[in-house]
């Protein structure tokens, strides 16, 4: 399991110990040029195929970035992190599963509140007021009939 108070979600799968993804689990990426942690934003039911949407985290400027409305400040010691960073939304990746490092599981899980903040500068980004599907301002969601 992950550190730092990360809930790891495993499924059984034909016996197999399967890992989700849930929303708000922070992974450690391997990504071009170095490896960085990510924040897994998209739904569950949305990260059972081989892709997630991410946001990528930074420890560079962060304080030139806290205050813009695209990035969220976390702590180090906080969600898993060993440094202060901030979650930059315009960086938005539709990341492969295999890029994320599932050996070490989520090394933590952002809390409701800052996932929220996550998800609202990813608003910012696309000019939308975006919450959680399950927040009280959230617009009921309509089901299409096929």
């Amino acid at each position: 399991m992950g550190s730092k108070g990360a809930k790891e979600s495993r499924q059984m799968d034909g016996g197999e110990s399967v890992l989700t993804f849930q929303p708000g689990d922070v992974y450690i990426a391997h990504l071009i040029p170095k490896d960085r942690p990510v924040i897994i934003i998209s739904r569950e039911e949305l990260n059972r195929g081989d892709y997630v949407v991410a946001i990528p985290l930074t420890s560079a400027r962060i304080e030139e970035r806290e205050s813009l409305g695209n990035c969220v400040r976390l702590r180090a010691g906080e969600f898993g992190l060993t440094k202060d960073c901030v979650a930059q939304a315009e960086m938005i990746s539709f990341l492969p599963k295999s890029d994320l490092d599932q050996m070490i599981g989520p090394v933590g899980r952002l809390d409701r509140e800052t996932l929220q903040e996550v998800i609202a500068a990813v608003g910012y980004v696309f000019n939308a007021d975006c919450v959680l599907a399950d927040s009280p301002t959230a617009a009921p969601r309509q089901e299409t009939q096929e």
